[in-house]
């Protein structure tokens, strides 16, 4: 049965009268994303935002919910995320004058007055340079496409001379200069994620996922504002208003690699995504909180027991815990892993 027609069959016991009173359905969306190339460059709107595009455009805004997410690393994961600070975009105009070509002086001026100043200050000279980027993208986007293509040329003429040469130039070509997602990946910080290393994306960031595989949580809505790498909608005018232009290295969200039980605790009032761990023969009891789960075994074999029931539980099995359910207990066969997301 389709979770959907599950949820407005049987709200109450699946949902539970905390979730269902609250959200009025499942509030989050928990999945398996597996990038084997960089997927697009993309910010999400908070609430107001979401509300205000919906109004505006309901077909490409289809909601009018935020998007928060978090996202955890099954395996090593290279992603896209925030700006880089004023001071670390310096060096990259110099080294890349045909991206400085497609700037003004005064925004050339704005980064170098904003490095090493606070972060509000270094936003404003970000939010001058991508404001022209945009236009350019937007007004002459001849311009935007020489100057990526040169860059990519001379790029692969010289060779390449570290991983910012070698992405470029992979995006380049994937998707060609035209593109405005070029420019944007060299403005934004490379973050590597061990397994089990966590990520939080709060709205207005920018962030792409360039390869790996991650379990992903992130409140229910369908609301993307993309900035490149992509065939699909781009809104400008929507991703000036939206973007975060405070710069900054992210923090990871990182367990105890030996814990039995971890939470990647998150702002987000929808969804909480917590890591457990069994080894073989041990049992665990986990008691329903009054809300639904969402569980995925990701390593091992497991049985589950509750109340006038039983059934093994194989890798890459997924389960819904309903909120009616008080009790289930697991027994790992084998040393076994799992993530699970639950309402806070």
């Amino acid at each position: 049965m389709p979770l959907p027609d599950l949820l407005t069959q049987h709200p109450q016991e699946i949902l539970g009268a905390r979730v269902a009173s609250r959200f009025g359905g499942l509030p989050f969306l928990f999945k398996v994303l597996s990038a084997a190339e960089p997927l697009s460059i993309q910010v999400h709107p908070n609430r107001a935002q979401a509300q205000a595009l919906h109004t505006r455009d309901p077909e490409h805004y289809p909601d009018g919910n935020h998007k928060p997410e978090v996202a955890v690393a099954l395996r090593r994961l290279d992603v896209l995320v925030g700006f880089r600070g004023c001071e670390e975009l310096l060096p990259l105009l110099e080294r890349y004058p045909e991206l400085a070509a497609l700037l003004s002086e005064d925004a050339r001026c704005a980064l170098r007055g904003g490095a090493g100043r606070e972060p509000a200050v270094q936003a404003g000279a970000l939010r001058a340079l991508v404001a022209e980027l945009l236009t350019c993208a937007r007004d002459d986007p001849q311009r935007l496409r020489g100057a990526m293509d040169a860059l990519a040329a001379r790029l692969a003429r010289e060779g390449l001379r570290n991983a910012e040469d070698a992405l470029l130039c992979d995006l380049h070509r994937r998707h060609g200069g035209g593109d405005l997602g070029l420019p944007m990946a060299l403005l934004l910080n490379r973050v590597s994620l061990g397994p089990g290393q966590g990520l939080y994306i709060a709205a207005g960031v920018p962030h792409a996922y360039l390869c790996g595989d991650i379990v992903e949580c992130m409140a229910n809505s369908d609301n993307v504002v993309r900035a490149g790498l992509t065939n699909k909608f781009v809104d400008l005018p929507a991703l000036a208003d939206v973007l975060d232009y405070e710069p900054g290295r992210p923090a990871l969200l990182e367990p105890s690699p030996c814990s039995a039980e971890a939470a990647y605790m998150t702002p987000a009032a929808e969804f909480e995504v917590r890591r457990l761990r069994l080894g073989a023969g041990e049992r665990r009891r986990e008691r329903s909180d009054g809300g639904p789960q969402v569980w995925l075994l990701v390593e091992g074999e497991a049985r589950l027991t509750w109340p006038g029931g039983a059934m093994p539980w194989q890798r890459g099995e997924s389960l819904l815990l309903p909120a009616c359910l008080p009790e289930v207990e697991v027994e790992a066969v084998s040393g076994c892993e799992w993530y699970g997301a639950r309402v806070p």
